[in-house]
């Protein structure tokens, strides 16, 4: 393991989960390093609160799953799909976690 670390995005929530462990077990503080995230779930978000993770990028998959439905329904009836479907992403921090859900 790196001898001083500043910065890590170590991606889903478990293994998100995992770096914090790691970290605390180094003795490290929050905000000591800062961690990022896209998956954002309850265990997340309470180390969004403590000041553990610095930022999650929230999707919302309910927005995802209706633009895969709408997809599937214009490829049926053989009409033009958009080349890009834009989904909105949330940053979530410690400022703004008690707003995010």
């Amino acid at each position: 393991m790196a001898k001083q670390v500043s910065q890590m995005d170590p991606g889903g929530d478990r293994l998100t989960i995992g770096a914090v462990q790691a970290l605390l077990a180094q003795g490290k503080k929050p905000g000591d390093v800062i961690v990022t995230i896209v998956d954002y779930n309850d265990d997340t978000e309470r180390l969004v609160r403590e000041g553990w993770i610095s930022a999650a990028m929230v999707q919302v998959p309910v927005t995802m799953g209706r633009w895969g439905i709408r997809v599937a329904v214009l490829a049926l009836e053989k009409k033009p799909i958009p080349p890009n479907l834009l989904t909105p992403i949330y940053v979530v921090t410690k400022d703004n976690a008690a707003r995010s859900m």
